[in-house]
């Protein structure tokens, strides 16, 4: 049965990098201009000296900018072109910043270096090698007959069908669709050290290096996992006291875990189909403490009270949020004079139309109610998908009585952008 696995796709990437240095073909410490010279940010220093390490690293300094991306119909050059309209949010190689757009990037350089799409060279490198015959690349193929399908928590709390996620530009970090089968093979390959049933797909040396920590991700963790780190495609830490590398995958409806023990052979993989919960995470420790004999922890609790936390401080956002808007304002221009077709260079348009005095957005086809927050700040919510952004969106008047631009921060951390 097929489960997309999101964002554990972007080990596969990183393999795939690794094949082409195994091969000669790629330096993973030469800047990425060398193989795809259209890449450019806003930032010429970055431009000049981000390295493919630095793409599977998440290190380049840049901003997630989910927004640009997230069931946009852009295609990866024209993403790719979007890139130099978008400023680094810290320096390049200074933390962690854990990025989508630069997996498309390191995607797109090893289309090019291979002659074709990062989806053939996957295939034929990898998922054919290996056997993998039950791996796709975005959702399920048409007339498949065994697929699971997507789900999320509704507001009465019970699970609710959503439709399945499409726009698949970023696919190199997130667009693979697999089975437990082929998981296993995928998971038999990174135990063996790139060898599978006697065949070597990768030299035991790029796998070591995937496993090797390129980058500190935040600060201490629990007594359990005190620090963790990321390697090439991989988050790397001490899981009590042994070496653990694993990586999550979210796609809208799918939530999926891999997680390898490379010194104590073990490897387990869990597939679910809804989405925003922590069971990979417990089934995944319940097995490791398990087949390791180490005394029981439980996880279920510890981080259902991380997600209670996490909800908790959500709620206090909003409520600081209302408490400091000021009742009774109005905006400088009728709501029909709002209306319009805003266009960013990146990030696309968005499109706000008015009837009957009410003003309804839509972006990158989510569409959802824009309401009047305070003066000439309103706030849109895009619906019908898992993306539960809201934004705050402020309108500049021009001087014919229409708004002229809007811009609105798009994400936390990041200057507002200007449509």
């Amino acid at each position: 049965t097929l489960f997309a696995i999101g964002s554990i796709t972007k080990t596969f990437t990183a393999l795939a990098a690794g094949l082409l240095v195994d091969e000669g073909l790629l330096d993973l410490d030469e800047p990425v201009r060398t193989y795809l010279p259209a890449f450019a940010v806003q930032d010429p220093y970055v431009t000049l000296n981000v390295t493919v390490r630095d793409l599977l690293a998440h290190r380049t300094g840049m901003a997630r900018h989910y927004a640009m991306w997230y069931r946009s119909d852009l295609n990866r050059d024209q993403l790719l072109a979007g890139l130099s309209y978008l400023p680094p949010i810290s320096g390049l190689r200074q933390e962690f910043r854990y990025n989508n757009l630069m997996y498309m990037v390191a995607g797109r350089t090893i289309g090019r270096i291979s002659g074709g799409t990062w989806e053939d060279f996957v295939d034929e490198r990898i998922l054919q090698p290996l056997g993998m015959e039950r791996t796709f690349f975005g959702g399920p193929p048409e007339g498949d007959p065994d697929f699971s399908l997507p789900y999320h928590e509704g507001a009465d709390g019970e699970p609710e069908r959503i439709t399945f996620y499409e726009g698949w530009a970023v696919g190199p970090s997130n667009s693979i669709s697999s089975c437990a089968d082929d998981m296993a093979r995928w998971l038999q390959l990174m135990l063996g050290n790139g060898r599978i049933n006697d065949r070597v797909i990768l030299s035991p040396e790029i796998v070591r290096e995937l496993y090797t920590p390129q980058m500190t991700v935040s600060a201490l963790g629990s007594y359990e996992m005190p620090i963790i780190t990321y390697g090439l495609g991989w988050f790397v830490q001490s899981y009590r006291g042994r070496l653990m590398a694993w990586h999550t995958g979210s796609v809208d409806g799918f939530y999926a875990m891999a997680t390898i023990l490379p010194f104590d052979g073990i490897g387990v993989v869990v597939l679910t189909n809804r989405s925003h919960h922590s069971l990979p995470e417990i089934v995944s420790r319940w097995v490791i403490d398990r087949l390791l004999g180490l005394s029981e922890i439980d996880w279920a609790t510890r981080l259902a009270n991380q997600e209670n936390t996490l909800a908790a401080g959500l709620r206090r956002a909003v409520a600081v949020r209302e408490a400091a808007r000021t009742p009774g304002t109005s905006p400088s221009l009728p709501v029909e004079g709002l209306a319009g077709r805003f266009v960013h260079p990146g990030y696309g348009v968005l499109l706000v139309e008015e009837s009957d005095g009410q003003l309804r957005g839509t972006f990158h086809g989510m569409t959802g109610p824009i309401d009047h927050l305070q003066d000439n700040v309103f706030l849109f919510t895009p619906q019908g998908t898992e993306f539960h952004q809201e934004y705050a969106i402020r309108f500049q008047m021009g001087a014919d009585n229409r708004a002229m631009s809007l811009s609105s921060t798009m994400q936390v951390g990041v200057p507002p952008v200007v449509f």
